[in-house]
């Protein structure tokens, strides 16, 4: 049995959970222009392979 029966959560300080949600809102960041980057060079490919033919 732990020494404190308390959940660990209990004890999180604003900036620990301010700093986690700031993790999850630059992994999204992120995330979207990566996406963003591989549409634009997909449809760049696509353009350029289309006016070809």
């Amino acid at each position: 049995m732990p020494a404190d029966p308390k959940p660990s959560y209990a004890f999180s300080s604003l900036r620990d959970r301010s700093r986690d949600i700031l993790s999850v809102v630059v992994a999204l960041l992120f995330g979207v222009g990566c996406g963003s980057l591989t549409a634009a060079a997909i449809y760049f490919v696509w353009i350029i392979f289309t006016a070809r033919c």
